[in-house]
């Protein structure tokens, strides 16, 4: 299963179309409530925005890998601010990878599945 957090809609429906054959997914509008739904079912990956309403992604981010129940859950942060300062802070904050917007649906599929891949999990 999927999580995808972003406070876009239209975002959060692209990224759910492009998941959809290979992953259940659940959505999130704000980092509060993506807490909430990991710690309700933790998913098989996240796909994180970073500036988003009550708390940013790098410290849902951050929150998550700190914690031992859920800081194996592989985190693709996606985002607007692809500048190189962004992507650091974002590796930063326990980020396993980052990719900018507008991105390439495939590419993120595919990253998705790398990340996957590289934690044990098998499609």
């Amino acid at each position: 299963m999927a999580l995808i957090v972003d406070d876009a809609d239209e975002i959060l429906e692209l990224v759910g179309l492009t998941l959809e054959d290979d992953y259940d997914i659940r959505t999130a509008s704000d980092g509060i409530e993506a807490i909430a739904s990991v710690a309700q079912q933790p998913p098989d990956i996240i796909v994180l925005d970073v500036m988003m309403p009550r708390k940013t992604g790098y410290e849902v981010c951050n929150e998550l890998k700190d914690d031992p129940a859920t800081s194996g859950i592989p985190i693709l942060m996606l985002s607007a601010r692809g500048e190189t300062a962004h992507v650091k802070k974002g590796f930063y904050a326990g980020a396993d990878d980052y990719l900018p917007k507008p991105f390439d649906p495939e590419e993120l599929l595919l990253r998705t599945r790398a990340l996957l891949r590289r934690s044990g999990w098998s499609l």
